[in-house]
């Protein structure tokens, strides 16, 4: 057995062995665990990037909702003013007719009052006519006893 000569074919395969893998092989390789390589760090670039705009964004949102929670604050005590005004407003405005219907309602009971009143009187004043005129029929018509007769008239209808 020669190993000296078995060995150095085993040497001389093994180094053209190494010497295609680092030529054909190895570039390929190396390429991939490049751009391997630069995709992590560049997901862990984005990553961190994405982390950042999160926390960027949770403060602007937690922003935003403080200044919509005054506007909407602001809008309720304007929106309750406003209601306010309209309320007092409707409140005048009713007091105005309710004063305007009372006038009306005071008036005309005071025309109706009138108008009874001129009733009452045309009825008193005919009734006492009435009654001198029955007087005077049942007696004698003479001067004395026409004014007698009205005078008891006039003095009972009083």
């Amino acid at each position: 057995m020669n190993l000296n000569a078995t060995l150095l074919g085993e040497m001389v395969t093994f180094a053209i062995f190494v010497w295609f893998t680092m030529r054909f092989v190895m570039p390929p390789i190396q390429k991939t665990i490049g751009e391997r390589q630069e995709q992590a760090a560049a997901t862990v670039e984005n990553h961190k990037k994405s982390q950042e705009l999160t926390a960027k964004a949770s403060a602007d949102a937690a922003q935003i909702i403080v200044q919509a929670n005054s506007e909407i604050k602001a809008d309720k005590k304007q929106a309750k003013a406003q209601a306010e005004t309209i309320i007092n407003d409707a409140a005048q405005d009713a007091k105005q007719v309710a004063a305007k219907i009372v006038a009306d309602a005071k008036q005309q009971a005071l025309l109706e009052q009138d108008q009874i009143r001129a009733a009452l009187q045309k009825d008193y004043l005919h009734g006492t006519v009435m009654t001198a005129v029955e007087k005077v029929l049942e007696k004698t018509m003479t001067n004395e006893n026409n004014d007698a007769i009205i005078d008891q008239a006039i003095t009972e209808d009083s």
